[in-house]
């Protein structure tokens, strides 16, 4: 039987980002003959904008191509928004992809391609970010790798956790693999990866493929973030998953520092200028920045960041920009001295 793949994406209040988006891949699966084995999966997290009005259009679209809508009758969070997808998946292999990402040409089959030649539990690839990068995620030897070593398959489920990188088996879920990612539901924005460890715990043989080439990038409002950022600082609870634990010892152990420093960073990029967040959530970034404790250790390792910190806490409003406005300065005449 051949392989099927259905493309989840889980959107809210981005109708022309998921307009664009339905229409790439719409493009590729027609253009491909692919219609019979790839579908479109649409969850609207209770949109207010034109997003209903946009899947209709994509439902009536006369190329042939599959797409089912879910409105959420309320919004349920991004979470639970993007476990839906996964419950209610109809094909071998479930691709979660963000509304404001884009697949690169020819994605689609080459993603089936590689899912029909290596049965991986999980399939992960080289994602572009920011637009126009020529860095590689993943860059090994070959285009397509499978790995089965349980280490090595849990560091490539972590290398870049951005929700359009993977592509799962569909399959019920151990109680004890569903428990572990129900339970980060609330907690982190990162429950996805749950499910990929959680994937890979319950395997017999755990497996990731790894498509080397890049196949989606993003778009560029890629710094418009919309978490809070105390999700973001609660990952190293999800990198204590048991799978992580008994393979990839490293990753949980030093979690609760890299989860420290990457909250840290992202408010100082936030207080900078670097990151744009919605009004509606401005008041959590502020509560983040008030409560983000002092954990000197980890502070004194990095000078960078226990200058950060000491700016973050005595006058957050104006001098972040201040210092970043500098420091550019600083390297533009340094570039300038170069260059005479």
């Amino acid at each position: 039987m051949a392989t099927t793949l259905e493309i989840g994406i889980p959107t809210y209040q981005r109708a022309p980002k998921l307009r664009r988006v339905l229409g790439l891949f719409r493009r590729q699966i027609a253009d491909q003959g692919l219609a019979d084995r790839v579908s479109l999966r649409v969850h609207d997290n209770a949109s207010t904008d034109a997003t209903q009005e946009v899947c209709e259009e994509a439902r009536r679209e006369p190329d042939g191509v599959r797409v089912d809508v879910l409105r959420q009758t309320e919004n349920v969070g991004f979470n639970r928004n993007v476990w839906s997808l996964y419950q209610r998946c109809q094909a071998d292999y479930l691709w979660t992809f963000a509304d404001d990402d884009l697949p690169l040409p020819g994605a689609v089959p080459t993603i089936l391609r590689a899912l029909a030649e290596k049965c991986p539990e999980l399939l992960v690839f080289s994602f572009i970010q920011p637009p126009g990068s020529t860095k590689r995620t993943f860059d090994l030897p070959t285009d397509l790798h499978l790995e089965t070593d349980p280490g090595a398959c849990a560091r490539f489920a972590w290398r870049q956790p951005k929700l359009s990188q993977y592509v799962y088996r569909r399959r019920e879920l151990s109680l004890e693999a569903l428990g572990l990612v129900t339970d980060q539901l609330d907690r982190s924005a990162f429950a996805f990866i749950a499910l990929a460890f959680s994937l890979l715990q319950d395997a017999a043989t755990p497996s990731v493929a790894v498509l080397s080439p890049p196949q989606a990038t993003c778009d560029e409002d890629y710094l418009k973030l919309r978490f809070v950022p105390d999700e973001w600082g609660r990952y190293d609870e999800l990198l204590q998953h048991p799978f992580l634990r008994a393979h990839a010892p490293e990753l949980a152990e030093r979690a609760p520092r890299d989860a420290y420093r990457s909250l840290l960073s992202v408010l100082w990029s936030w207080r900078c200028g670097g990151v744009e967040v919605p009004p509606d959530d401005e008041a959590a970034w502020w509560d983040s920045v008030r409560r983000l404790p002092a954990r000197w250790p980890w502070l004194r390792e990095h000078p960078g960041d226990l200058l950060r910190f000491a700016v973050l806490k005595v006058a957050p409003r104006l001098l972040p920009q201040g210092l970043n406005r500098a420091s550019g300065a600083l390297r533009r005449l340094r570039g300038r001295a170069k260059g005479a």
